[in-house]
């Protein structure tokens, strides 16, 4: 099953609670769904429910089946038989329908009107707080790349793809990646609705001789399920000569490149002798 759909899939759960649930719809019946309020809000209780009954109002302009989702949620009554008795009653024109039939066609809208809620969610930027910190360690013989990941619980996430290349302006160079999702973490704490991952990614350097200006290591992070993630870099290296490093964020991806200067009194070698190529290792 693909992110989007478990996505998909647990925005109807919360449509079907919030519907099933006793009382007529206010905030406060509202924010029993923490789901709702990040995709609708950015975690904005008021926000969210403002946005949630505009997009019910329009829902009821729709098809039968998504406008009866909306009555459902909507119609001024406390029982939800009641409520789903006079969702018939707004759509089924001349015919006697009973409250069976506005569940049907309720249950029918539910998957089509979460896929909008995740679409529209994603294109706004609602996707949840994603902060991934990157901090550089070591010196001319290993990096050591840190990546703390603070995300939060209530959306379906994953920890990022991570690319590197060892000396990428060489002809041999070869692409390597791990799926950070798919290794323990050193650190993974819960804290309110925060989530925290650290993982460490170690890489050799190898032992050539470098021309001034060359790419050591070119390094890429790829958030996942997450339309709007916030990066941000430390340096702590400590090199001789030392490194260059070129930061750059597009959206969801972010690269880290680690280069020579231009100028330098000698070409030094670096890393460990009798390294053909990088290693990456995670603990």
């Amino acid at each position: 099953m693909s992110d989007e759909q478990e996505m998909v899939d647990a925005v109807k759960g919360n449509l079907i609670r919030l519907r099933g649930a006793h009382g007529r719809l206010t905030v406060h019946k509202f924010a029993r769904h923490p789901l709702l309020v990040q995709l609708l809000g950015d975690g904005d209780l008021m926000d969210g429910f403002i946005a949630l009954i505009r997009e019910l109002d329009r829902l009821k302009r729709g098809n039968k089946y998504e406008a009866a989702v909306a009555w459902s949620i909507t119609a001024d009554a406390d029982a939800v038989i009641d409520r789903l008795q006079m969702t018939v009653d707004a759509l089924a024109v001349g015919e006697g329908k009973d409250q069976r039939t506005g569940r049907h066609w309720s249950d029918r809208g539910m998957d089509s009107v979460a896929r909008d809620l995740v679409a529209f969610a994603a294109m706004r930027g609602h996707g949840g707080r994603d902060l991934i910190g990157i901090a550089v360690n070591g010196g001319s013989k290993r990096l050591v790349v840190q990546i703390v990941q603070v995300a939060s619980v209530n959306l379906v996430r994953r920890s990022p793809l991570v690319t590197f290349q060892v000396t990428p302006d060489r002809a041999d160079a070869k692409v390597s990646e791990v799926d950070l999702e798919t290794v323990l973490p050193d650190v993974r704490e819960i804290d309110g609705d925060l989530e925290t991952r650290r993982h460490t990614v170690t890489i050799d350097v190898p032992d050539f001789d470098f021309r001034p200006g060359e790419t050591l290591v070119s390094m890429s992070l790829t958030a996942r399920r997450s339309p709007a993630p916030i990066f941000f870099l430390e340096d702590h290296l400590e090199a001789n000569p030392p490194v260059r490093l070129t930061f750059s964020v597009h959206r969801t991806l972010v690269t880290v490149d680690f280069a020579l200067p231009e100028k330098m009194a000698t070409s030094p070698s670096w890393g460990h002798r009798g390294h053909e190529r990088g290693r990456l290792e995670c603990s």
